[in-house]
């Protein structure tokens, strides 16, 4: 199974209080534009684009392609794989707050500590 989606969740940007749709979150609009890159512990880096309609796209540190939809629950970005395997639940992580060039340290579903970083262009 592809976990280029679990892993990058780790990305989010920013919070509402309340779940809202993708479309109407203003606080995730710095991700927009820009690529949150995920950066493992063997130096592999992993690469999320998040769409305003709902979907995002990237390749995982392996380099392979992934796509899926992600949606704001409260005070988490949760994302969901679709391609290339479809992955049967959601991988949430507390979403945190900045613009281009906020970095932060996460953690992957593996358990692996990642370093992530907001970076300007796709």
């Amino acid at each position: 199974m592809n976990r280029f989606a679990l892993v990058l969740a780790a990305a989010a940007i920013a919070a509402p209080a309340a779940a809202q749709t993708p479309r109407t979150d203003p606080r995730l609009e710095p991700a927009f534009g820009a690529t949150i890159v995920s950066t493992y512990p063997d130096g592999r880096t992993g690469r999320l684009y998040l769409e305003r309609n709902g979907a995002w796209r990237g390749t995982g540190r392996s380099g392979r392609p992934s796509s899926g939809v992600w949606r704001v629950d409260r005070n988490r970005l949760c994302l969901r794989q679709r391609r290339p395997v479809a992955v049967p639940f959601s991988h949430c992580t507390a979403i945190v707050e900045g613009g281009v060039g906020t970095r932060w340290s996460g953690k992957a579903p593996t358990g692996e500590n990642i370093q992530i970083q907001l970076v300007a262009g796709r």
